[in-house]
């Protein structure tokens, strides 16, 4: 008497092993890229956060006299980024009156969007 199912169960735990590895490649390619994007995200906000830091000892120097009056502070955050700071010496100490962080990366606008005009070319 012949046996008609193994063939088939083979080939179904064949195909199962494979999904298997096919998804826990995935699962690895996905957390490494996760893990990369943590480190980059942590990597961005301890720029910021010794940039801020930087700040605060620039206006803690103004306030104690040994800065000018007025200053406008330029801080480099990392590579693409700067930290532009108007800080104005007042009656109630050094105040920020203007924050804002700017690329300095090239960015080219691309405003061309084909669209066809119904004529052939």
């Amino acid at each position: 008497m012949r046996n008609k199912g193994i063939g088939t169960a083979s080939f179904v735990l064949i195909a199962l092993v494979l999904a298997l590895i096919c998804f826990g490649t995935l699962g690895l390619y996905s957390a490494k890229m996760q893990d990369t994007r943590v480190d980059q995200a942590i990597a961005a906000s301890k720029a910021y956060h010794e940039t801020i830091s930087e700040l605060e000892i620039k206006r803690l120097r103004m306030e104690r006299g040994e800065e000018p009056f007025q200053e406008s502070v330029t801080i480099p955050i990392d590579d693409n980024r700067v930290l532009q700071v108007l800080l104005v010496n007042e009656a109630g100490g050094v105040q920020i009156k203007n924050q804002t962080i700017e690329s300095k990366a090239d960015w080219i606008e691309d405003t061309h969007i084909p669209v066809w005009d119904g004529k052939e070319k």
